[in-house]
């Protein structure tokens, strides 16, 4: 039906006399050409030329602005290269940063021999070689801007001269905040026209265009398998042959890295359906679309195929005794219980001994998932489908050892992660011996300057042994182990007094044991409840933060919906540690550094606008027009900043929960970013409001 329509105005065009640039303007609107425009024009030109000879300067500013954004469409859209593959399609400009608020660009050398085609200038400038303004045809333009033609295939030079085009603006897409969609750009030219005889020439008021833009794609997805001491040998699991049934890896240690190429925006690796999220934007180089092959991201190492064999000698007092492991949620605060899954039966009589074999092994197969996820929020599972079942053999080496266990205490046999968490051990953080004290102090001390976090963690086996609330959340039935850190605790104490936690508690005893209000001295009420859980997850043995121990915990309702980078909107117990979300206040996605959950005691309060409900705790910071306040300070009245909007509180209620009724869990978490508050907001519910980082920083001016 278009086709019919541009096909009768091509006709009624070349039959009729009149404006050329007139034409060309209707002809582009009936082509549909997405969001092409031209602004005010034939208003500014005509102010500033002679009114006999303004029909003709009109018409070749519009002319020569339409041959410049054809041209300028043309080069920025993937077309045959000159030296690339056969089939390869690549644009001849590209943006250096695509991910940048403001663009430059460069030219693809690589596979295009002509180098005058567009040449980048200062800023964001280019000059560019278009056709001179009485050559360009509706034709040609319609057919550059339908994909049929490109400026490329003429290449008389006497057909061509070089104008400026300037990027003005790249317009982000509304369905996806990385995706820039179009550019608006302006021209101006030079223009000489003949009229009864004489050459005139005037440089034209500029002409602006919007030019929408194909989302670029990576140009390759690999996965890798990299065994732990044969780094020099990675093995291309999609093209090797290697880690299937017939021809399975050695057994041992592995890594495996996900390689791209060109424009990314992150990727994932999934091993048995726990998703592994891998770079951020702005932290990896595929930011262009000639950025080459290169590693986007890797899991930790992961154990595969039997090792090594274990004999332990057990006494029980009792027969048929199974150990597992559970992931359970802290029953006395935040966070989450992992306890060693290598089950293990041992038996007989009342102090009977058996003699048990295990193995210390790790999946003899495991699956994996992996895909690069591109600017449009799709990913390259439909290119690139890497999803497949690693197998792995087993391995000769053998070791013995022994261990008794009495009556049926936990026994833990080898397990997975097991090198985690052995730095100190929690009998030694909850000691009251002066000895295990003085350790403790010394090993809070060095938390503040060991660049390795994971040696601030300790084995939380005795706090792990009292939970007993079986965790339901998803995400979280993980096999792996929990620990404790103190890491916040150390920089606290080092903050408050300017002096390492040691050297505080000896020298500033009367402070740091002072009695509060509440029966707590400082130490218990201020320090202490920074202690937080961090998990190693099987089978990655990922270091993750899980919440703090203490009581004072999230602020959001575990069913609030959070929206994320790629505009999904997730709830917010099931937002985890490196996941990306987005911030309507930077316009921008960040990864998530610390996720924090429990019980909320005080009443929550219910927000609520004309169209919108958000529950969460007392202390949830809100930007307003009077600044950053606490929920619990909101008033029906108030105006929210809601990213470039404002949005009027309709009501704030108090929700209270019953006796007896179990306190609402409350989630939170602290987005990676600077101190500046800006970093720190998310979309919940569809309000803007702030992080854990803002909330604590609230809290601390309250104080």
């Amino acid at each position: 039906m278009q086709k019919r329509k541009i096909n009768k105005f091509l006709t009624k065009r070349n039959a009729e006399q009149g404006s050329v640039g007139g034409a060309f303007v209707v002809a582009l609107g009936a082509l549909g050409l997405v969001g092409f425009y031209l602004s005010n024009t034939v208003t500014n030109t005509q102010s500033q030329i002679k009114a006999a000879r303004g029909r003709t300067f009109q018409e070749a500013a519009v002319n020569g602005g339409i041959s410049n954004f054809a041209v300028f469409k043309s080069l920025m859209t993937p077309m045959l290269t000159d030296t690339g593959p056969a089939t390869a399609r690549e644009p001849f400009l590209y943006a250096a940063d695509y991910f940048a608020q403001n663009w430059s660009l460069n030219q693809n050398t690589v596979h295009f021999n002509t180098t005058d085609l567009a040449v980048p200038g200062v800023g964001q400038t280019i000059s560019l070689k278009s056709a001179r303004s009485p050559l360009i045809t509706l034709e040609g333009a319609a057919a550059i801007f339908r994909g049929d033609n490109h400026q490329t295939n003429s290449d008389n030079p006497s057909n061509f001269t070089h104008s400026t085009v300037k990027i003005v603006k790249a317009n982000i897409s509304p369905t996806s905040p990385f995706y820039r969609e179009s550019v608006v750009i302006s021209a101006s030219d030079t223009v000489q026209v003949v009229e009864n005889g004489q050459t005139l020439t005037k440089q034209t008021t500029p002409i602006f265009a919007e030019i929408h833009l194909p989302a670029p794609r990576p140009s390759d997805v690999k996965l890798y398998a990299v065994k732990i001491g044969d780094e020099a040998n990675p093995i291309d699991l999609m093209k090797s042959g290697l880690g299937t049934a017939s021809a399975p890896l050695a057994a041992g240690t592995y890594k495996f890295q996900l390689a791209t190429a060109g424009v990314a925006l992150n990727g994932v690796i999934e091993i048995n359906g726990v998703p592994l999220p891998l770079g951020v934007v702005g932290d990896h180089k595929f930011n262009n679309i000639m950025a080459p092959l290169g590693i986007i991201g890797e899991t930790q190492p992961i154990r595969l195929g039997n090792i090594a064999t274990t004999t332990i000698s057990t006494t029980s007092s009792a027969a048929g005794t199974t150990l597992g492991q559970t992931v359970t949620r802290a029953a006395d605060g935040c966070g989450f219980d992992v306890n060693d899954n290598q089950s293990v039966t041992y038996g007989g009589a009342s102090g009977a001994s058996s003699s048990i074999t295990t193995v210390d092994s790790g999946a003899n197969q495991v699956k994996i998932s992996a895909w690069v996820n591109r600017v449009d929020m799709t990913n390259t599972m439909d290119e690139y489908p890497i999803d497949l079942i690693v197998y792995a053999s087993d391995g000769s080496n053998s070791v013995a050892g022994t261990s008794t266990v009495q009556n049926t205490a936990p026994l833990t046999v080898a397990p997975m992660c097991a090198d985690k968490c052995n730095n100190i051990s929690e009998t030694m953080v909850r000691s009251n011996l002066p000895s295990d004290h003085q350790a403790y102090y010394a090993w809070m001390d060095d938390t503040l300057t060991n660049p390795d976090p994971t040696y601030n963690d300790v084995l939380a086996s005795e706090a792990t042994a009292n939970k007993q609330q079986q965790l339901n959340q998803p995400g979280f039935n993980l096999k792996g182990r929990i620990c404790l850190s103190r890491d916040a605790m150390a920089k606290k104490i080092f903050d408050t007094f300017g002096l390492p936690p040691s050297k505080a508690e000896k020298q500033r005893t009367d402070e740091y044991y002072a009695m509060l209000p509440d029966g707590k001295n400082w130490y218990q009420e201020v320090a202490e409840p920074l202690e937080r859980y961090v998990y190693y997850a099987q089978p990655t043995c990922e270091r993750t933060g899980i919440g703090a121990r203490g009581s004072k915990c999230g602020c959001f309702a575990a069913d609030t919906r959070i929206q994320m980078a790629n505009g999904e909107l997730k709830p917010a117990s099931e937002i985890r540690q490196g996941d990306l979300v987005w911030n309507p206040k930077s316009h921008k996605s960040q990864a998530v550094k610390e996720v924090i959950a429990g019980p909320e005691k005080i009443p929550m309060i219910e927000v609520k606008t004309a169209s919108r409900s958000l529950t969460i705790t007392n202390g949830h910071p809100f930007l307003t027009k009077k600044g950053l306040i606490q929920a619990k300070t909101l008033r029906m009245g108030d105006i929210l900043i809601d990213g470039s909007e404002e949005t009027v509180v309709t009501s704030v209620t108090p929700v209270s929960h019953y006796n007896g009724e179990q306190e609402p869990e409350v989630w939170n978490f602290v987005l990676e970013g600077s101190d500046d508050a800006d970093d720190h907001y998310v979309n919940a519910n569809g309000v803007m409001t702030g992080d854990l980082f803002l909330q604590r920083e609230l809290a601390q001016e309250a104080e």
